[in-house]
């Protein structure tokens, strides 16, 4: 069971306008169920602030852990997918997306700092006291209630919530020690490494994955999905398919898309997109190129506005 909030408890108003109107979208879970989540990415950096429940979350045959109060940042295009341990009650979490396009927008016209906000490439685990998760929290709901206000209020408050929120972060990172280190396996990564080098490849398949690393398929299905929440089968597609949504956005026609990211089937290369991604691949393209062109048309003009105020 999933609830996908368009309310925060503590402001029980409804968003007035579309995700990323200035830059951000913030979105509020709750699951009580347990298990894999569906493999998936994002264009965008996605922060999630953990309010309840241990999880876990994959990627590229690493495993986070991810306790209750933490927080995890995932930069763009990257595939992952969260792991909710058996016994797990509840999981909780707030959203944030960030284009990466809106961090470098309104960070430019800052002064010269040790903050350069250059962390945003790779996972990133933060992991603080109970005094800065209260901050975190409070930083999100802040968020959330400024994208609830009139376009005017949005754009004087949301740039200035998303610098403080990363150099908060940056801040903890700074200071840390000895980052979280994943759980990894020399087999799920030699796999997942050739599967990031051979995926395009037409026709291959899980039998000949299996074959390069010289496992039964049985074990390799079982260590595999310990560690990535995946089979190696779905893994393997959804590398496909990210293929696909690349060559789409970059002009490619929907046949060459398919036959390009390893698809050797067209009919079955159609169902699968829509399935995953819930539109056709002429519909994900048009969504892509509207998405463009209102990131162009919203925060961008806004940030040119105040860089030359500030000059």
């Amino acid at each position: 069971m999933i609830r996908k909030g368009n309310k925060f408890t503590h402001f029980g108003r409804d968003i007035d306008h579309p995700p990323f109107f200035e830059g951000i979208e913030m979105l509020h879970f709750t699951d009580v169920t347990f298990g894999s989540f569906l493999l998936h990415d994002h264009d965008v950096i996605e922060i999630m602030l953990i309010l309840d429940g241990d999880v876990g979350v994959a990627v590229k045959g690493e495993r986070y852990e991810l306790p209750r109060g933490c927080m995890v940042l995932i930069p763009p295009k990257l595939v992952h997918q969260t792991i909710v341990p058996e016994g797990t009650k509840r999981y909780e979490r707030m959203v944030l997306h960030i284009f990466p396009e809106y961090v470098k927008l309104i960070t430019k016209g800052l002064p010269a700092t040790t903050y350069r906000f250059q962390f945003t490439d790779k996972v990133n685990i933060f992991d603080y006291s109970p005094e800065t998760f209260w901050m975190f929290r409070t930083l999100f709901e802040r968020a959330y209630y400024a994208i609830t206000q009139d376009k005017e209020y949005q754009r004087l408050v949301i740039p200035s919530l998303v610098v403080e929120l990363f150099v908060e972060m940056e801040h903890i990172l700074l200071d840390r020690v000895t980052p979280p280190i994943p759980a990894t396996n020399n087999l799920v990564t030699t796999v997942v490494d050739y599967i990031d080098e051979h995926f395009a490849e037409p026709g291959l398949t899980v039998e000949q994955i299996r074959e390069s690393v010289y496992v039964s398929q049985g074990y390799l299905s079982r260590v595999f999905k310990s560690f990535t929440g995946s089979s190696v089968y779905n893994f393997l597609t959804y590398k496909r398919l990210i293929r696909a949504k690349e060559l789409l956005v970059s002009g490619e026609t929907v046949l060459d898309a398919c036959l390009s990211s390893g698809f050797t089937d067209y009919t079955s290369f159609l169902k699968t997109f829509k399935k995953a991604f819930h539109m056709t691949p002429t519909q994900y393209r048009k969504k892509y190129r509207q998405m463009v062109d209102n990131r162009e048309s919203t925060f961008g003009g806004f940030t040119l506005t105040v860089l030359e105020g500030g000059e």
